[in-house]
């Protein structure tokens, strides 16, 4: 077992790259050749490990992932030679030396801020080109109080127009000398990042550095902004344009613009832009420092470049702000280690839900199945009410508490629990609440609106989950409450420890929301290896069923109260 806990897991050929800290903060570097374990059916019946429909299993251990690869890709075709285990090495390998609750404190992570200017030429400089100067660079690391800035002209830090922020400021004759001195701060061991951050960094800043200092200084160069030099990518489309990403292996990216748009739809809102400058607006109340007077940046950077440098850093200060009031890199945190994935796997559902049943099963001495390739059908989704607009009284709102976890408890909704041959076909809520069709109750079934039975006799895996992570969720905002009231009443003295605690427990207890609400989202995911359309599907209709029945009875038993003539639909919106 390793001790410490990890920060970024690369894989690099047959060695797994390790990044990370011991339990008394020093920083970890290694390479691990990892030797993957899967399953394959056993002729004995008595075996310490079986499959979710209790086969028994031989385990496999193979003298590298390639190996592992390679024998997997050898059987692929044959349908009925099943290999089961997780093929996914990062996450097998975090479970074999972390088998339990990970343990990791979340100051000991360097998080870089950080932001780029460059010079402007037609239109706005393309990443993927670079063909642009790059002007200033501004960083700040969460383990220190200074703003490091790299720049090509004089600035003036006792004259800033942010004098509340510690500044070093380096000047250089030309580019390519500040971006080797940039580089070499960067590579050197105590300077370089567990995590950076910034607003839009996967589309600009980390595409557009990659490709400057290639194009300038070269690809080896290039490579030291990874601490394990190396560099990979992958295309992804934001904005409705692709766009490459580029991995520095051994350095998580996690970049601000996405994690709004992930975690903070349900506090904030769709918002009409995206820009900096009108997030700083909603989140700080507060905007980037304007430059309109003095025309475009490129003006800025020409006529003043003293607050075109304070430009700069402000941009990066705004990010660290976002973190101290939403705390969305330290939710990150929370989500990865206990999914037991990297911090970037928290951005999707598949992979961190793949994760987190592994463990879960994994504990039990049960393989997971091997993943499959399905054809994705269409299936019904959530049920919303176009609403009734109009100026109301009298209004009264309910809420369903967590209705998909809730179902898949209730419902007992697990791969292994769906009984094929006691699904009944044609059931829809419509049917169910016209009583066009009534389902016989049948001992140790439950059936969704869509018609699938679920064996009852004993708890399936994923309701199992949900209940756990349900519980606690429970028991945190409990602690959490309590220590708001002890907070009313505590001395001076101790205000900050409760405020860092009840921040703390907000965050453990949405991490648990976010993992309860995403688990639909991954089955209904046709990359997930548990996607069914059968499981997917119960829950939406279960669901709208649900909300339906709940408007109907509301409508009935109102007309009844009311004396009305004739029915009325009082419900002016539901979903």
């Amino acid at each position: 077992m390793i001790n410490g806990f990890y920060t970024s897991i690369d894989r690099k050929k047959n060695y797994l790259k390790y990044r990370g800290y011991d339990h008394d903060g020093n920083k970890i570097y290694e390479s691990y050749k990892f030797r993957p374990q899967l399953f394959l059916e056993s002729k004995e019946d008595d075996t310490e490990w079986h499959a979710l429909d209790r086969t028994p299993l031989k385990p496999m251990r193979f003298n590298s992932m390639s190996e592992s690869r390679q024998f997997v890709k050898q059987y692929e075709d044959i349908s009925s030679f099943k290999i089961y285990g997780n093929e996914r090495h990062i996450p097998a390998f975090i479970q074999s030396q972390f088998p339990g609750k990970i343990e990791y404190d979340k100051n000991m992570i360097d998080i870089m801020y950080i932001d780029i200017e460059t010079a402007i030429g037609q239109g706005f400089p393309d990443p993927e080109i670079a063909e642009q100067e790059i002007l200033t660079i501004a960083t700040k690391s969460s383990r220190c109080d200074t703003y490091i800035i790299w720049g090509l002209k004089d600035y003036d830090i006792s004259s800033s127009s942010v004098p509340h922020l510690k500044k070093e400021y380096r000047q250089f004759e030309s580019e390519i000398e500040l971006l080797e001195d940039f580089i070499e701060w960067w590579a050197t061991p105590e300077n370089t990042p567990d995590v950076v951050t910034g607003w839009n960094i996967a589309g600009f800043d980390i595409p557009y550095m990659v490709n400057r200092i290639y194009r300038i200084l070269g690809e080896d160069v290039a490579k030291k902004l990874s601490p394990w030099e190396e560099i990979s990518q992958r295309k992804f489309v934001s904005f409705g344009r692709e766009q490459i990403h580029y991995n520095l292996l051994g350095i998580q990216q996690l970049d601000y613009l996405e994690l709004f748009k992930k975690f903070t739809l349900n506090t904030y809102g769709q918002q009409e832009s995206y820009k900096l400058d009108n997030i700083a607006e909603v989140v700080l109340g507060e905007n980037k420092i304007d430059y309109s007077d003095v025309g475009n940046l490129k003006d800025l950077y020409e006529q003043d470049f003293q607050r075109f440098v304070d430009y700069n850093i402000v941009d990066v200060e705004l990010i660290e702000r976002f973190e101290e009031k939403l705390g969305l890199i330290n939710l990150v945190f929370t989500l990865a280690y206990f999914g037991g994935v990297n911090y970037s796997d928290t951005l999707g559902t598949v992979a961190i839900w793949d994760s987190i049943i592994f463990r879960y099963l994994a504990k039990k001495k049960i393989a997971i199945p091997p993943s499959k390739s399905v054809d994705k059908a269409q299936y019904a989704g959530g049920h919303v009410k176009e609403v009734k607009p109009g100026m109301y009284n009298w209004v009264m709102s309910f809420d369903l508490n967590s209705l998909y976890p809730s179902i898949i408890i209730q419902n007992n909704i697990s791969p292994e629990k769906l009984v094929r041959h006691s699904s009944i076909s044609g059931i829809n809520p419509d049917k169910i609440l016209d009583e066009q069709t009534r389902i016989s109750p049948e001992p140790h079934l439950a059936y969704a609106a869509n018609g699938a039975a679920f064996n009852t006799s004993d708890q399936g895996f994923l309701p199992a989950i949900i209940e756990e992570l349900y519980n606690n969720r429970k028991t945190i905002k409990a602690e959490m409450l309590k220590n708001k009231q002890e907070k009313e009443t505590c001395d001076l003295s101790q205000v900050h420890y409760y405020e860092k605690t009840i921040a703390r427990l907000e965050t453990e207890q949405m991490a648990i929301k976010i993992l309860m609400n995403s688990l639909y989202g991954a089955l209904a995911n046709k990359y997930f290896r548990y996607f069914d359309l059968l499981l997917a599907e119960g829950i939406t209709l279960t669901g709208q069923l649900v909300i339906r029945w709940a408007e109907k009875f509301t409508n009935e038993w109102l007309s009844k109260y009311l004396n009305d003539k004739t029915p009325k639909d009082r419900v002016i919106a539901s979903d």
